[in-house]
């Protein structure tokens, strides 16, 4: 039986505290508006359908349309998702901040909130981030519940989904017997190794090109830092380094530098941005290398392309930086040597 929405409510200086009989949930004084009520509604009959186990209680917090572009599969695969992760009962819930933004189109308009709780169970803690359509006269169809991320907050990623993504998030997971091992890729063009704990992509990659990154991100639903790799043709030869190096400074000044970053509509920042060679020489396997390097604000490296040689052809190893802090972490950092170590394992095809 569904705990009964006939809440104690009692206002306070820091917020206004909602509960049931089992669990409460916190909410700030910036609810306190019209559409408070039906998303007080929404939080309440998810958070009931992940205690009772209930995929269709929680797929039901969602608009007809979303439930239709998703499709019945989808997202009741992603509330299955939920109640596999979600372990324990209720405690406390905790608002931690929204964000509002409003679309106009002539005299309709949509408001969205983007929302982040802090859930407490008796085992353990969570973390909850969702998209709601609050007002929406433009596509009122898709008033309410839009996207919703919800993990352990041990296992939190740094990244955010993106804007278009519907539904419920359910992470890229590998199978046991592939975690924490290197894995070896070959194709018509050669052979390369990438190192344990990364994971090609199958949300993006194709046979041109692999996207690599962290297991719990599916790069075509999150932006996250990752690593990819393609192979392209070129006019020159594998001793014409020189001229294979100014056409590409050109082409990534010219190109790269005004062209949205894949796979994300994400641009670089104004008259922010550097482009430096930052390496000149030969992978471990002698073939000849050119790395380049985008620098943010002067310091931040955000995308390094690591361009392989071969004869009028090469092998491009790009990392994409996209955590958005103002210093690389622990994490990033070996990204970037996860990314130099599958261009050292490079070898062409005969």
């Amino acid at each position: 039986m569904l705990i009964s929405f006939l809440f104690a409510i009692e206002l306070s200086g820091c917020g206004l505290n909602v509960g049931s009989d089992n669990y409460q949930i916190e909410w700030f004084d910036g609810y306190l508006r019209s559409d408070y009520w039906a998303l007080n509604k929404d939080a309440h009959q998810l958070l009931d359908g992940l205690m009772e186990k209930n995929t269709d209680e929680i797929t039901k917090v969602f608009s007809k349309a979303v439930r239709e572009s998703v499709g019945e599969a989808g997202l009741g695969g992603g509330a299955e998702y939920l109640i596999s992760i979600f372990e324990g009962d209720l405690v406390k819930v905790r608002e931690h901040g929204t964000s509002y933004r409003n679309t106009k189109e002539y005299l309709k308009r949509r408001e969205v909130q983007s929302g982040l709780f802090s859930i407490t169970t008796t085992i353990g803690e969570y973390e909850l981030n969702f998209k709601y359509y609050a007002k929406d006269s433009i596509t009122p169809e898709f008033k309410g519940m839009y996207q919703l991320y919800l993990c352990k907050t041990s296992d939190k990623i740094r990244g955010g989904l993106c804007a278009d993504f519907m539904g419920i998030y359910v992470p890229n997971q590998i199978e046991d017997a592939d975690k924490n091992i290197p894995h070896e890729y070959r194709n018509a063009y050669g052979t390369f190794t990438v190192p344990a704990g990364y994971y090609l992509d199958d949300s993006l990659s194709t046979d041109e090109k692999y996207y690599f990154s962290l297991e719990g991100v599916a790069l075509r639903d999150m932006i996250f830092t990752h690593f990819n790799l393609s192979f392209g043709q070129s006019n020159y030869g594998i001793n014409e380094q020189e001229s294979f190096r100014d056409e590409m400074i050109s082409y990534l000044w010219r190109e790269k530098r005004f062209q949205y970053r894949e796979p994300y509509s994400i641009s670089y920042s104004g008259g922010n941005t550097d482009l430096e060679i930052t390496q000149e020489g030969e992978t471990a396997q002698g073939y000849p290398m050119l790395e380049f390097t985008f620098y943010q604000q002067n310091t931040i490296p955000v995308d390094k392309f690591y361009y392989i040689m071969g004869d009028k052809k090469y092998v491009l190893v790009q990392y994409s930086y996209l955590s958005g802090a103002m210093e690389l972490g622990d994490e990033e950092k070996a990204m970037i040597a996860a990314a130099e170590s599958l261009v050292d394992s490079f070898v062409w095809a005969e």
